[in-house]
């Protein structure tokens, strides 16, 4: 049964008309009475055919639709007032019903009039195909495609057969056929208004549903141009900017862009100047861009925007290759909660109906535990909860809670892609001095974040580039790639005892002095700032660097410790020569060379001086144990091929 409440209207002594309304309308809408005409009646009615009636109820208990019962009724309307008010309520209960399906029969790529979408993400892609197509000198046409007189032009037969294909029911078409049909328009000369006359197509302007029925039929554009691509005849110049293409790229990889949050697009979005202020306001919970960098949050992690959960939660989360678990922060936090203001809500379990355990027998439970060396029954007996804690850094940061599944939305709005049973850890006590959500690991365990979604593609391999200027866009795809891009690659091995991945350091040479190095094992840890080599090799690295500084005036200090390398001028001025900074490069076994820019080795702050990103192995509290962070590969597109056991790097990718 439908859940209406009826109401009898006044008709000035008149014979009654009944209207019925939905409980959840009425309170929207605030009605307290209404004065109409008899004859006149309007119902609640589905958006779906007479069949799937009973059905649809429960999904649209609260929508409203206004229908005359007979077309060739004639209503007699005692005021103008009431005749405004009467069609002001259809036309919007009508738009209202349009914006809930809207989303799923309009494309992606149009992005104005339409709930949820904005119409700078048109400009945004098209500043970076641009931008791409001079970067790389790629050879491309653009159409720029406008209507004349668009909404003049619409044919009605073509509309109604649209909406038709799309799906919907013959009783809605009949109602958009009323609604668009039979209006009279005259022609003003000189304030003298000629006969009237009746349109035969075309949407009224001021109509609010008219922009909705325009782009609905301006998809079908979209349809044929989809088609024309899939037979061969066009290609998108740069696919993976364009949204709808952004999600599965040209080699069959979820691909997603990447930006910083003062970069461009994201701030013309927001319509203010440049900042580096949360993405999670409460004006910007729908930024239909990908985040990588938020230095409120983490100055020196990647960050990924994720949903959690049924109705799904914002988290932005960072990106770590040295980590094989993926954990945010949930409620309620039994010892201690990390501040994580600006990078979404403290997810709570008990609010989502997709969330449920881990049992303490689960093959999951076993696996994860095994990989973090945990003991064997390590969990909550009483409800069957399997537990885990996991240690980051020099051990110092960690982890501790609950390994749950829930479902986890990625890609632009969280749109891209869905994973309906993602484990995750439900951290309860945390320790970390980053404002971040949460980890989400790319380590080598089948409970990594990668090992989950490459479960959907082709290909087991994961890419990126993580921009150091903040005015470039990076990305992250996980599948299959273009080997043409890559013009050498290192062999890729899991780290000895270690869920991770590893490469093989052959050497480092820093302005053409090749230091007298082992080869080793390198991991590569994207969620590190340092890049860690051995005590040996980091003396001989201090030497050349210090010696090459020295001549412009710098000298050592130990405002960082022995483990750190940092320097001052006697005059503590602001360092901007980066050109004289000498050059380092490492390379790795069958020749594959990582040469990396000044930016990329050094990093000056008016607190510790001129530093570079290197660090002692005993930093990390543990001798021989090496780390590529992420800051040697900002701007340098990174491979990991995992099917093919092989790694490699693409400068200046980004």
């Amino acid at each position: 049964m439908r859940r209406t409440a009826s109401r009898n209207l006044n008709f000035d002594d008149r014979n009654d008309a009944v209207v019925d309304f939905s409980v959840k309308a009425l309170k929207q809408m605030e009605f307290d009475r209404l004065t109409v005409a008899p004859k006149t009646l309007l119902t609640v009615d589905p958006l779906v055919s007479d069949e799937e009636d009973e059905e649809s109820d429960a999904n649209h208990e609260g929508r409203l639709l206004s229908h005359l019962v007979n077309d060739t009724t004639e209503v007699d309307f005692e005021d103008t007032m009431r005749d405004t008010m009467l069609c002001e309520l259809v036309a919007s209960v009508a738009t209202n019903r349009l914006n809930e399906v809207a989303d799923h029969v309009v494309k992606p790529t149009q992005t104005t009039f339409m709930q949820g979408r904005n119409i700078l993400d048109g400009v945004a892609v098209l500043h970076e195909t641009v931008h791409e197509l001079h970067r790389k000198k790629l050879n491309g046409v653009i159409f720029k495609i406008d209507f004349e007189k668009a909404y003049d032009k619409v044919k009605w037969p073509f509309l109604l057969q649209t909406l038709r294909i799309k799906g919907f029911s013959d009783t809605w078409c009949r109602w958009v056929e009323n609604f668009v049909s039979g209006g009279s328009v005259a022609i003003k000369v000189n304030d003298d208004i000629g006969n009237y006359f009746q349109t035969r197509k075309g949407l009224r302007q001021g109509d609010p549903a008219s922009p909705i029925l325009f782009n609905i039929v301006a998809d079908m554009l979209v349809t044929l141009i989809e088609r024309s691509k899939l037979a061969g005849q066009i290609t998108g110049v740069i696919p993976r900017l364009v949204e709808g293409e952004h999600v599965v790229n040209s080699e069959g990889a979820l691909e997603f862009p990447l930006f910083h949050t003062d970069h461009p697009c994201v701030q013309q979005h927001r319509g203010r100047p440049m900042s580096t202020e949360s993405i999670t306001e409460t004006d910007d919970t729908d930024l239909p861009i990908d985040l990588i960098r938020n230095d409120s949050i983490n100055d020196f992690a990647f960050l990924m925007p994720v949903q959690l959960g049924a109705p799904p939660v914002w988290n932005l989360v960072a990106v770590d290759t040295g980590s094989p678990l993926c954990f945010v922060q949930c409620r309620p936090c039994t010892l201690w909660c990390n501040d994580q203001e600006g990078a979404g809500q403290i997810f709570d379990p008990k609010k989502s109906k997709s969330f449920r355990r881990i049992g303490c027998s689960a093959k999951a439970c076993r696996a994860l535990q095994s990989r973090l060396r945990l003991p064997f029954k390590a969990c909550m007996e009483k409800e069957d909860s399997c537990l885990y804690s996991a240690s980051y850094g020099k051990g110092s940061y960690y982890s501790v809670g609950k390994l749950v599944a829930d479902t986890i939305s990625i890609g632009r709005d969280g749109k891209g892609y869905s994973i309906p049973s993602f484990i995750f850890g439900c951290s309860l006590d945390i320790e970390y001095d980053q404002g971040e959500a949460g980890i989400f690991g790319f380590g080598a365990a089948p409970s990594s974040f990668f090992s989950q979604v490459v479960r959907v593609v082709n290909y087991r391999a994961f890419r990126y580039c993580f921009p150091s200027d903040r005015k470039k866009t990076g990305y992250l795809s996980i599948g299959d790639y273009n080997r043409d891009n890559s013009t050498s690659y290192t062999p890729l091995f899991v780290a000895h005892q270690r869920p991770v991945f590893a490469l093989t350091l052959d050497k480092v040479v820093v302005d053409g002095i090749t230091l007298i190095t082992d080869p080793s094992e390198m991991m590569v840890d994207t969620g590190a700032k340092w890049t860690v080599p051995r005590s040996d090799t980091f003396s001989q690295l201090e030497t050349v660097i210090s010696k090459a500084l020295g001549t412009l005036g710098y000298k050592r200090t130990l405002v960082l410790g022995p483990n750190h390398m940092c320097y001052e001028e006697d005059l503590f001025t602001v360092f901007r020569n980066w050109s004289a900074l000498p050059v380092v490069q490492l390379s790795f076994d069958m020749a594959a060379k990582l040469t990396l820019a000044p930016e990329s080795s050094f990093h000056f702050t008016s607190s510790h001086g001129l530093c570079t990103y290197f660090m002692r192995d005993a930093g990390m509290g543990k001798a021989g144990l090496q780390l590529m962070g992420n800051s040697v590969t900002r701007s340098i597109g990174v491979t990991f091929d995992f099917q093919g056991g092989r790694f490699a790097f693409r400068d200046g990718d980004c």
